[in-house]
């Protein structure tokens, strides 16, 4: 297993495309993170459901991989209940799960007494009280519980309610990964393949993780990554991803050939959105990357000149939604530009 999402960067001069671009969206982050090394008390609840998905894969799949959904998923749930252990303890483990169970109950038998259709479900309000009634009264058992691990949420999302975001995207990425391997069982896949060092970047040495590489019958490459959560893709979307253009140019770099498709697996929803990739694609991503290194380099010139550089958009994408040192209890790591700023849920 890689240590990518269990420490910041990758070492002293080697960045990442993740570090260049909050680099150019906001000094304080990049200074804290990257500079001064410093991390904040305060870890927004789906980074901590999306790393132990992360974990949870790449061990299944560094080993002998099941391609049934059974067993797949069996083995999945298994390595994620052992990452939850190592994140919290075990006796919480054993409260969540009851809880997840028992609201996940209440949910099914909601359904059987009120319709199938979602929505209808949700404009009910006797099933609403009735529901809502029942999952407060389960989820008081986590309180006493939940008080010694508040500083592991942002968004005010429970314990309970991350292990079952968690256990949603394992389940999903079992029934991808198993039809996936019915549909091509020569394909070649290569989990949390690690860009070798001597890649650079306009003279700039980079670094990456890539969560899924797979080479097809024809030695094609294919990039894809996993995505836990509740952002919306689309083609277009990920043809303009900087990250998925950095696996690409880093892949071309190392094998010599260009990927033949870069995809996000959207293991919240259970969906896959796939961009075959174009020449146009890279040169535009060359260009807008050359800015972002400018722009870089000249930060590095002055490090106390990271911190001027603050975002302004302040709506739904706006960098603030995402940021760990915002109203952070700690004032040394504490976000002194944004006081009081209301997250988005």
């Amino acid at each position: 297993m890689t240590q990518r999402d269990r420490t910041y960067g990758y070492g002293d001069g080697v960045l990442s495309m993740s570090m260049l671009t909050t680099s150019t969206k906001c000094g304080y982050q990049y200074r804290m993170k990257y500079v001064e090394k410093k991390s904040s008390s305060k870890t927004f609840s789906y980074f901590i459901a999306g790393n132990l998905v992360h974990y949870s894969i790449d061990d299944v799949l560094s080993g002998d991989v099941p391609n049934d959904y059974k067993s797949l998923h069996t083995a999945l749930t298994e390595r994620l209940h052992h990452h939850f252990r190592e994140k919290f303890d075990q006796e919480l483990l054993s409260e969540v799960l009851y809880a997840v169970d028992a609201v996940n109950a209440l949910k099914l038998k909601a359904i059987g007494e009120y319709g199938k259709h979602t929505k209808a479900i949700e404009r009910t309000n006797v099933w609403k009280n009735n529901y809502q009634q029942k999952a407060d009264a389960i989820r008081k058992k986590l309180e006493k519980e939940q008080e010694r691990f508040e500083h592991f949420y942002i968004f005010k999302k429970p314990i309970d309610v991350i292990f079952d975001q968690a256990s949603r995207c394992i389940k999903n990425f079992a029934k991808l990964h198993s039809i996936y391997m019915h549909e091509n069982p020569a394909h070649q896949v290569i989990s949390e393949y690690r860009i070798p060092e001597g890649v650079t970047l306009y003279d700039e040495p980079f670094s990456g993780s890539i969560d899924r590489l797979v080479i097809d019958e024809d030695g094609n490459y294919h990039v894809a990554d996993y995505k836990t959560g509740f952002g919306q893709w689309s083609v277009n979307s990920v043809a303009n991803s900087d990250q998925f253009n950095w696996y690409a140019y880093a892949i071309n770099k190392v094998f010599g050939v260009e990927p033949k498709s870069i995809a996000v697996w959207d293991l919240n929803k259970g969906e896959i959105t796939q961009h075959q990739l174009t020449k146009r694609d890279t040169e535009t991503f060359l260009r807008r990357t050359f800015e972002y290194i400018k722009e870089h380099r000249f930060r590095q010139q002055a490090v106390d000149n990271t911190i001027d550089v603050i975002p302004k958009d302040m709506g739904f994408n706006s960098p603030c939604n995402y940021c760990e040192f915002l109203n952070d209890p700690d004032p040394q790591v504490r976000c002194p530009y944004r006081t009081n700023y209301e997250e988005v849920a």
